[in-house]
């Protein structure tokens, strides 16, 4: 396999990565403000305590990405 097919699969396997990823965080929140409403919150709390919760959710993405750099080099 030359690298430019091995860049073209990379680049094809990035977009699916992203959605999984997104996917992942979406499901993170979705426990964390179940967790939260359980305690007591609202329903609008309860998204924003998880979202607190998660942190910076681009920085999380960023940090994710980068071990998805690191792993292909």
């Amino acid at each position: 396999m030359s690298v430019w097919d091995k860049l073209r699969a990379r680049l094809a396997r990035r977009g699916a990565r992203e959605e999984e990823l997104q996917r992942e965080l979406d499901a993170h929140l979705q426990l964390e403000a179940e967790e939260q409403r359980e305690s007591g919150l609202g329903d609008k709390d309860a998204r924003a305590a998880a979202r607190r919760a998660l942190g910076n959710a681009l920085l999380v993405q960023d940090d994710v990405r980068a071990t998805w750099s690191f792993a292909w080099l």
